[in-house]
């Protein structure tokens, strides 16, 4: 019964149902919206290996008037805070870890509503604002662990 148990255990374990939800460290959120005037933020939760996972996505007025500006300013912002490129496709998106923050990471791609379909609780937000949408990023920030 014992060798049951512990078998059991690790099971749980190593499937993630013990793990809890991961977060992205609100200290880490907290740098990212010093780089411009938020627009907009909101989280979502998906489903990872049987562990909640939230990423926080963020639009961001980086306070320039062309979109590739936009996103060539915020990774110049984010590398002085010791975030660099893992992989890039300029304009479209650019995704990022820290060197300061174990398993953080985001993407950067420039503002159109039709890249927040699965945060549409921000979607409608920012709808009826009407952004100046040449200047705006979306940001999605989550922990890879």
């Amino acid at each position: 019964m014992t060798t049951t148990f512990l078998c059991l255990a690790a099971l749980v374990v190593g499937c993630g149902w013990l793990q809890g939800t991961v977060r992205v460290d609100p200290a880490i959120l907290v740098e990212v919206r010093a780089i411009g005037t938020v627009s907009g933020e909101s989280e979502m939760q998906s489903d990872v290996n049987g562990r909640a996972e939230i990423t926080n996505f963020l639009v961001i007025d980086i306070g320039v008037a062309d979109s590739r500006d936009a996103v060539e300013k915020a990774v110049k912002k984010l590398q002085a805070q010791e975030w660099v490129i893992e992989a890039e496709n300029k304009p479209v998106r650019v995704l990022m870890k820290s060197n300061r923050w174990a398993g953080a990471q985001l993407s950067i791609t420039p503002y159109d509503p039709i890249n927040l379909h699965d945060v549409p609780d921000l979607q409608k937000a920012l709808a009826g604002k009407a952004p100046k949408e040449k200047g705006l990023v979306i940001i999605d920030v989550f922990n890879v662990t």
